[in-house]
């Protein structure tokens, strides 16, 4: 805080003694890498020597500011303005300042930020099914897969054939039905009958 309100007190000081003092950037500006900016200053109605003034760029705290870059030299006081493009290569920082003048007659800027450019979001183009440019796409009919149809051996087969008939049981004759009532003839015999009697 005591270094703010130092530097605060050296550039109204220097802004006295100055014929030329900045009005552009002040306290709470932002310059981004590779953007233009332009820098604003008014001379002193009561002096009118002042001819050019030299521009550049510091940084640092203020009783030991470093000169990072010169923004230009020989620009005419009376214009009241330079647009400056910030170089690609200037570090980001929030100390910096601009000092504006000739030698013997300084004055200086607030301190104020240099921040990396951040991209800003593209615009994807939306593609809508109006246009007359859109076909639909084609997709390939699902083929369909027959499996291949397996034969069982035929061993496999004579016996699944019998497996599938129903063999009905054979019925039981009665012992007393198993030997026919009727008279038989035998050869060799009398051709009278032989009655052969079931048995019970």
């Amino acid at each position: 805080m005591n270094f703010y309100f130092a530097f605060l007190i050296l550039i109204h000081l220097a802004r006295a003694a100055a014929e030329v003092y900045l009005t552009a950037p002040v306290e709470g500006t932002v310059w981004e890498i590779g953007s233009n900016v332009t820098l604003a200053w008014k001379i002193k109605p009561e002096t009118n020597s002042t001819q050019t003034v030299d521009l550049g760029l510091f940084s640092g705290p203020e009783y030991n500011l470093s000169l990072k870059m010169v923004i230009a030299n020989e620009v005419p006081s009376e214009g009241g303005s330079f647009k400056w493009q910030v170089p690609q290569d200037t570090p980001p920082g929030a100390n910096y300042t601009v000092r504006i003048g000739k030698a013997g007659d300084w004055s200086y800027s607030h301190y104020f930020e240099i921040r990396q450019n951040l991209p800003s979001p593209t615009n994807e183009p939306t593609v809508t099914t109006d246009s007359p440019d859109l076909r639909p796409l084609a997709f390939p009919k699902p083929r369909k897969i027959s499996s291949p149809s397996v034969r069982a051996p035929l061993h496999s087969r004579t016996l699944l054939s019998r497996s599938l008939i129903k063999i009905a049981p054979r019925p039981r004759i009665p012992l007393a039905h198993r030997w026919s009532k009727k008279p038989t003839r035998m050869r060799g015999f009398p051709e009278h009958p032989i009655q052969v009697e079931a048995l019970t």
